[in-house]
């Protein structure tokens, strides 16, 4: 994006190796080539020339340090721009305070561990057969993830998750009654609910055992649940483990 915006601004810096003006490039509006670059600037024909420079920018392009220096100095001018506008600051502060979380967001919390145990066993499995090919990280990983964060948040400081899932069995189910042309649909219908079984173990910040049991989860009315607008394809699966997680550490 740099090299665009010096580019955007050739026509007015000072450039010692600039070879002599061409008549016919200048009605064209394509930029002047720079001296031991020619070749360089033919293969790049959106590179045109528009606006005028800033002071700062006036600097040859073939000097590093002079660059540096003009990069600078556009650095420079935005940040007295900024001082002018007050909308251009809060514009700023929302982009960094996005950044800081979507930085802490992509750190996965270290107060949770999910683990599968014989996942080539699953339920879900079974089904990787013929043209219904399953891939398990598909779906595994994903949930995994999910799993993970949506857990974190419900731990007061200190305490610690353990999650082994020991089955997954997805909502819906391939028909092949219906012909080959449905071979790769599953149908989601209210008797074919998604199912996942876990063993768990809550530890308190003294690392004594709060809460530990297996679950079978379980939603026979999950089509009744809003996902119009929810495309994830793992959408009943995660609406199970906030179900289970919804009811706080003292009644996992």
């Amino acid at each position: 994006m740099a090299r665009d915006i010096l580019w955007a601004h050739a026509r007015s810096v000072d450039m010692p190796s600039v070879t002599p003006e061409d008549p016919q490039r200048e009605r064209q509006g394509l930029p002047f080539p720079c001296a031991g670059s020619r070749d360089a600037l033919a293969r790049q024909p959106g590179l045109v020339a528009k606006t005028a420079a800033p002071p700062a920018f006036r600097a040859t392009y073939t000097d590093p340090r002079r660059l540096t220096a003009a990069i600078g100095g556009l650095f420079r001018h935005g940040r007295s721009a900024m001082k002018s506008s007050p909308l251009l600051r809060l514009l700023c502060v929302a982009c960094l305070a996005l950044a800081s979380v979507m930085a802490r967001a992509a750190i996965p919390p270290d107060n949770v561990e999910v683990r599968y145990k014989d996942p080539q066993h699953f339920t879900e499995m079974k089904r990787s057969f013929g043209v219904h090919r399953i891939h398990a990280n598909d779906y595994l990983e994903p949930l995994k993830v999910y799993i993970v964060q949506r857990a974190s948040r419900i731990l007061a400081p200190g305490q610690r998750l353990d999650i082994e899932v020991t089955d997954v069995d997805r909502a819906g189910e391939y028909e092949p009654w219906r012909g080959s042309r449905f071979d790769d649909v599953r149908i989601v219908k209210d008797i074919y609910p998604p199912r996942i079984d876990l063993d768990f173990t809550l530890y308190g910040p003294d690392g004594d055992v709060l809460r530990k049991g297996h679950r079978s989860l379980r939603d026979l009315s999950f089509l009744s649940h809003n996902f119009v607008a929810d495309q994830d394809s793992l959408r009943y699966e995660k609406s199970l483990i906030d179900m289970w997680l919804r009811k706080g550490t003292g009644k996992l």
